[in-house]
């Protein structure tokens, strides 16, 4: 057995983590659409620009600490193990490593929509598409 085919819970766990990455990004496309379109709060009421670069940053570093803490609670699949059987075990845990990356990059989307930095957007959506990206589920069982 080389490849086994997913189990239903392995085949979830594709389904949820797809899920997350289209539903982020369609949530931030929408925002930054809105942006453009409708324009945002007026300067007088927007909140300073570099408050909100910092507040993104300290998203992304606490979800990265986060995302190494949950990481290490994760045992590996071991060659002879159970497929679906480790996702069973770990699906909520792997769900919520992949929840930290989604609600940074719409972090990201809201501080965007309110502020109209491109920096915002791009640090906090690439890195939340980035870390779902690596933290695959053909990945997350593997590592």
């Amino acid at each position: 057995m080389t490849n086994p085919s997913p189990g239903p819970a392995e085949r979830a766990g594709r389904v949820v983590h797809l899920a997350l990455l289209a539903g982020m990004l369609t949530v931030v496309g929408v925002l930054v659409v809105l942006r453009t379109e409708l324009g945002g709060p007026e300067p007088a009421t927007a909140p300073p620009l570099m408050v909100m670069r910092v507040v993104v940053l300290a998203l992304v570093v606490g979800a990265t600490l986060g995302l190494r803490i949950l990481r290490a609670t994760l045992p590996p699949l071991g060659r002879r193990d159970d497929r679906d059987a480790w996702w069973g075990r770990h699906g909520g845990k792997v769900i919520a490593l992949w929840a930290l990356p989604e609600g940074v990059g719409i972090a990201g989307g809201v501080l965007h929509f309110v502020t109209g930095d491109g920096l915002l957007l791009v640090l906090a959506v690439g890195w939340g598409v980035a870390m779902l990206l690596w933290h695959a589920p053909g990945r997350v069982a593997a590592e």
